[in-house]
């Protein structure tokens, strides 16, 4: 599909084959999705980690010099 616009061989006709490569956007924008997804996820989840870490780092200073 010379222009990836969806037609067959030389820009005429509908699209052949099984529907699985570069020629279908439907593929692509669903390894995209989830692409993004998985990436919104772990950035997620360090965002998580690290505000729970400096939280209990800030919990563990305001308890030291009770302790003494």
């Amino acid at each position: 599909m010379p222009g990836y616009d969806q037609t067959g061989p030389a820009s005429r006709g509908s699209m052949t084959g099984r529907r699985m490569g570069k020629c279908n956007p439907s593929v692509n924008e669903k390894s995209d999705d989830k692409i993004k997804n998985a990436i919104v996820g772990l950035v997620a989840v360090l965002i998580i980690g690290l505000t729970e870490r400096i939280w209990n780092k800030i919990k563990e200073n305001r308890l030291k010099p009770g302790l003494k």
